[in-house]
């Protein structure tokens, strides 16, 4: 049995071929992270090499002392397989290119269009200098990812299997991306000046016409603090109040947006004390006028609805509630507005008036 053994142990070197299937083989190369040329190039390579001396092993039909070996099936075999696995791996990897070069196409497109796109607000205008900024590194990713998909290509290349042409042509065309997107920078960076210019002179201009505004508001505040009437709440007074409110958080909301705006460019921010002052100083005025018009709101409700639809629990928790809240202003006021104070004494007599 020996010169059979010894040629059955020739051909044992190539059973790697059998261990797994030509997909197994082929999936373990292309993970999600993507393939390395250096283990496709391996893979192929050692494949490459069991295709290239299984031939010459030895004889198809070889005899010994008591067998004829026929080696010429198995050999047949190795080849079919070697084929298929090699096969399965370039096809792979022209998908993997096709992929890849397409990527890069896209990125090389986003980067034209974000430079070449329109700039119509701040936020838009620093996403603009950012892309100025960072085009070199962006550039130099993708020459990268080229340099990968050229690795790939020689692989096909090496083992004689064709990349489409198309493909080919679409390789190529990512070579002439970086000098076009160097002139798009150039353009971007003279309208990214223009527009800083002109947003900056926007923000100064509007934060002085809000000082003006912070005058007015404080002008409406000092009307609406002499109300003292409560009788009037549900005829014109709650609306005023409440329009004085909605102001002040426009107020608010223009404040922040100026601050955004500010540190987009890097500057100092903005405060207004001017205006949480008077935010401070209204605030217990719309606290009182709210609770008035609800309180008043809520009477008529009491006395319009049918009896059976009334519940006594829920009104009576409703008055301590408003009691509380009555007491509490009435303290909060006792040294800071008499008009307040005279407010919130009628608030008090209609809710004694009522528990009547």
């Amino acid at each position: 049995f020996k010169e059979p053994n010894e040629i059955l142990e020739k051909f044992r070197k190539y059973q790697f071929l059998f261990e797994r299937s030509a997909s197994k083989v082929t999936k373990s190369l292309f993970p999600e992270s993507g393939p390395t040329p250096e283990g496709l190039n391996e893979q192929l390579d050692q494949i490459a090499e069991a295709m290239r001396t299984v031939g010459s092993l030895c004889i198809n039909e070889k005899n010994t002392h008591f067998f004829q070996v026929r080696t010429q099936n198995i050999k047949e075999n190795i080849f079919k397989k070697a084929t298929d696995i090699s096969n399965h791996i370039l096809v792979k990897t022209v998908d993997h290119c096709q992929k890849m070069i397409e990527d890069v196409q896209n990125g090389y497109e986003k980067m034209s269009q974000r430079l070449q796109g329109d700039v119509n607000d701040e936020k838009e205008l620093v996403i603009l200098k950012e892309e100025i900024a960072n085009h070199e590194k962006n550039i130099g990713h993708y020459q990268n990812e080229i340099a990968r998909i050229t690795e790939f290509l020689n692989i096909l290349e090496k083992n004689n299997y064709k990349f489409p042409q198309d493909s080919y042509f679409n390789y190529w065309n990512l070579m002439g991306y970086p000098p076009e997107i160097k002139i798009f920078v150039v353009e971007a960076q003279r309208r990214a000046n223009s527009k800083e210019s002109e947003f900056m002179e926007k923000l100064e201009h509007e934060k002085t016409d809000f000082l003006e505004e912070l005058q007015r508001l404080e002008e409406e505040f000092l009307v609406v603090s002499k109300y003292d009437e409560y009788q009037d709440v549900g005829r014109g007074t709650m609306e005023k109040v409440s329009a004085l409110q909605e102001k002040l958080q426009r107020a608010k909301e223009t404040v922040n947006s100026f601050n955004e705006r500010e540190n987009l460019f890097k500057l100092p921010t903005s405060e207004y004390e001017t205006l949480n002052d008077l935010l401070q100083r209204f605030e217990p005025f719309f606290k009182m006028w709210d609770l008035c018009y609800k309180f008043d709101y809520e009477v008529n409700s009491w006395y319009t609805n049918p009896f059976t639809q009334l519940s006594h629990e829920v009104i009576e928790k409703k008055i301590d509630q408003v009691t509380r809240e009555c007491q509490k202003l009435t303290k909060a006021f006792s040294d800071v507005s008499d008009e307040a104070t005279k407010v919130l004494k009628e608030l008090k007599k209609d809710i004694d008036s009522f528990k009547k």
